[in-house]
Formats: C-alpha cells, structure tokens, sequence
C-alpha cells in the first residue's frame, strides 16, 4: 500500500447501501478522466466480493505480466 499515492476508502457499517456501486463509479470515472494514472479496485467484502460480477469479469482468466499488473 506505501506504493500507492492516493486512496480513497468507501465504508459503512450497514450492508446493502451502496458502497460497490459507488466504488465502481468513482473508479471508472476516475480512469476515464485521467487516463495517465492507473486505477484499482480493493473489494473486501468478507460476504464475497461482487466487483467482479458488477463489472462482467465473473468468470474469466486473469493473467499477470512480468511487472505485476494483472491484464
């Protein structure tokens, strides 16, 4: 975490309020603004993550280059 610059934590103590949908528009907004910057998402929800579903990657391979990133 010390690599990264900037961190912006969405939370709240109650389920079912929001918080990925949030998450997933601030992300997406964010890389579509600044496309010089990379942007990442941290899901942890201890019920199972749903970035994945919410963002229609449930499912598929992630494969990881030499520098780490994830493709």
């Amino acid at each position: 975490m010390s690599k990264i610059k900037h961190k912006i934590a969405v939370i709240s103590g109650k389920g079912g309020v929001g918080k990925t949908l949030v998450a997933i528009n601030l992300a997406m907004g964010l890389a579509r603004n600044n496309r010089t910057n990379k942007v990442a998402i941290l899901d942890a929800d201890l019920t199972g993550p749903c970035v994945p579903k919410m963002l229609g990657l449930q499912g598929k391979k992630w494969v990881v280059d030499q520098t780490g990133y994830a493709l």
